[in-house]
């Protein structure tokens, strides 16, 4: 792994800060980065639990669903899937395929860090394509949670190929999402890059493989599902560590926007 190494960017690999718990500061509970809610989920034997919901109201970062814009219906192996696709401005250098985050956490394509990424990808000359996983939103079916997520993953990289013919194909997932997309690349043909944000390393498996084209991950040293071992371990990626961040980027998302443009601009 290489890059190089700033106050808010450190890579993974050498020896850097522990990572530390973050708790989520009192916030509302509509529609945060990926939405929360008190329950039995969660891993086991010391590692990260999803956080109770928080409270209060009125965060600015907040988004409203597909305002204006209406949502595609494309084939999916458990029914048809709900998704949005948002065409960039010319010239088009890539189209990416984006997974939101946990479906049983309130996960959506609507998820606010998704947003960020795929803003950033839009005015960078990526067009995006966002989808519900199965039984989320109007995606027909229900939650699998062994594998049926990679494969609406598979069918939405189908339709995009089959109706844009991307001359690249991106995928980018955050958090639940960046897991999907990497269980996926041991299934299907390889694509020309692949982002990761807040990857819970550690908190569910990220097996090592062979990936032959750029693997970026961004996350926070303050991430309360990542393991610091595990993401020392973890090869062949380029890790950008954005100092003071958790899970959610609460009070980082200009600097998880600006991270995301220089690595895909090549300024790192």
């Amino acid at each position: 792994m290489s890059g190089p190494t700033s106050a808010h960017d450190r890579v993974i690999g050498g020896n850097f800060k522990s990572l530390q718990a973050a708790r989520l500061p009192d916030c509302p509970a509509t529609r945060l980065p990926i939405a929360i809610r008190k329950g039995r989920r969660g891993t086991k034997r010391g590692r990260a639990q999803f956080p109770a919901r928080p409270r209060t109201a009125n965060l600015p970062f907040l988004i409203t669903p597909n305002e204006g814009l209406q949502n595609l219906d494309i084939p999916g192996p458990a029914g048809a899937l709900e998704a949005r696709f948002d065409e960039a401005s010319s010239p088009v250098r890539a189209s990416a395929v984006l997974c939101h985050p946990h479906p049983q956490y309130g996960g959506t394509m609507n998820d606010a860090v998704l947003d960020c990424l795929a803003q950033t990808l839009l005015a960078n000359g990526v067009s995006c394509l966002r989808f519900n996983f199965r039984g989320v939103g109007s995606s027909e079916g229900r939650y699998d949670g062994s594998g049926g997520e990679v494969d609406d993953l598979r069918a939405a990289v189908s339709w995009l190929q089959a109706e844009h013919a991307p001359s690249q194909l991106w995928l980018g997932g955050y958090s639940f999402g960046a897991n999907v997309v990497w269980q996926s690349l041991a299934r299907m043909p390889e694509p020309h890059r692949v982002l990761l944000i807040a990857p819970p390393v550690g908190s569910m498996a990220f097996p090592d493989r062979d990936v032959g084209c750029p693997v970026d991950v961004f996350i926070g040293d303050a991430d309360e599902f990542a393991s610091q071992d595990a993401l020392a371990a973890w090869r062949g990626i380029r890790g950008h560590i954005i100092a003071g961040a958790n899970h959610f980027f609460l009070g980082q998302w200009d600097t998880l926007r600006q991270r995301i443009e220089q690595v895909i601009s090549g300024q790192t």
